[in-house]
C-alpha cells in the first residue's frame, strides 16, 4: 500500500499532472521571486504613498507640477515592470530552447509532447494500486498458508507424540505378556 504523503502526491499529480515537474531551476525561480517582490512594493509604495500623505491642499491636487511627477513615478514602475517582463520573457525562451535542446539529446523529439502523459500516468496509479492489492493479497495467502502448516506440524508432532507414547506402552504390554508366558511356563512345570 502506498504512503499517506505518496497518496497525497499522487491526488495532486492526478489533478495536475505537471505540477511535480521542476519547470524552472532554483536561481531562477529565486530572481522571479524577488523581481517579483519588488515590483510589489514598488506598487504599493505608489498606492499607499498618496493615502499616507497629508492631505493636499485643493489646488495643489490640480498641480501640473505635482500631477507631471506622479506621472512620471508611474511611467517609471511601468517600465521597470516592462522590462522584468521582457527579461522573464528572454530567460523563458531560453530555457524552452535548453528544454528542446536535452530532448533532442536524450533522442526525444524537440517538439515533443510533456514529459508525463496525464492518461498514462493515471493508468500507471492505478496498476500500482492493482500490484499493491495483488501484493497485499499474497501476503493474507502466505500468512493463512503458514498459519496452517504451522498448525499441521503441531498436529503432526502431537501425533508422532502419541505414536511414540502408544509404542512404549505397547512394548510395556509386550514385556508384560513375555513375564506373564514366562510365569504361567513356571506354574504349569512346577504342576507337573
Amino acid at each position: 500500500a502506498m504512503s499517506l504523503r505518496a497518496r497525497e502526491q499522487a491526488g495532486v499529480a492526478l489533478e495536475n499532472p505537471f505540477s511535480f515537474v521542476p519547470l524552472f531551476d532554483h536561481h531562477f525561480a529565486s530572481f522571479v521571486g524577488k523581481q517579483r517582490d519588488a515590483v510589489q512594493q514598488t506598487i504599493i509604495a505608489l498606492y499607499t504613498a498618496d493615502s499616507e500623505s497629508p492631505p493636499a491642499e485643493d489646488d495643489s491636487i490640480m498641480d501640473p507640477d505635482v500631477l507631471r511627477e506622479k506621472y512620471k513615478s508611474l511611467i517609471a514602475v511601468g517600465e521597470q515592470y516592462k522590462l522584468l517582463i521582457r527579461s522573464q520573457d528572454s530567460q523563458i525562451r531560453a530555457l524552452e530552447q535548453s528544454l528542446k535542446a536535452h530532448n533532442v539529446q536524450q533522442g526525444g523529439d524537440a517538439s515533443a509532447a510533456p514529459l508525463v502523459d496525464p492518461e498514462e500516468f493515471h493508468n500507471l496509479l492505478r496498476q500500482n494500486d492493482n500490484l499493491a492489492q495483488e501484493k497485499h493479497d499474497l501476503q493474507q495467502e502466505c500468512l493463512a498458508a503458514s498459519t496452517k502448516l504451522d498448525a499441521e506440524r503441531a498436529e503432526r508432532l502431537k501425533l508422532e507424540t502419541q505414536v511414540r507414547g502408544l509404542e512404549s506402552d505397547l512394548a510395556r504390554c509386550r514385556a508384560d505378556l513375555d513375564h506373564c508366558r514366562e510365569q504361567m511356563l513356571q506354574r504349569r512345570q512346577h504342576l507337573q
